[in-house]
């Protein structure tokens, strides 16, 4: 009966040892806040995206009158919720622009959204 009681009061010495699952807890936490976190930023930029493809867009041509710029004309065909720079670097893109200067006569093509040209 010694071996018995020995064994047991080896087991009761070692003790239950709960950093191990503490450690494995806070991991399962850690990986939970960085999957929320990210799902967020997901979100986030879905809803950017789809915010930018709801709008229907026409081309239209703009023809360059003394006095204007590239910027100016940016401002005037498009809303005030978006960055002048993607507009103007669209407006390059779309003309085969090497700079942004615009010369009197000069005709561009722009896509506007179609419920800008409504109003």
């Amino acid at each position: 009966m010694s071996g018995i009681h020995r064994n047991s009061r080896k087991c009761a010495a070692k003790g239950f040892d709960s950093s191990g699952l503490v450690g494995f807890v806070a991991l399962i936490v850690v990986a939970l806040a960085i999957a929320v976190i990210s799902s967020s930023v997901v979100l986030s930029i879905a809803n950017a995206m789809k915010c930018t493809d709801e709008h229907d867009y026409a081309v239209i041509e703009v023809t360059v009158m003394p006095g204007d710029t590239l910027w100016g004309i940016a401002r005037d065909y498009s809303g005030l919720e978006v960055d002048l720079r993607v507009v103007v670097d669209d407006i390059m893109r779309e003309n085969n622009l090497a700079n942004s200067i615009v010369h009197p006569g000069q005709v561009l093509k722009l896509a506007v959204p179609v419920a800008y040209l409504s109003q």
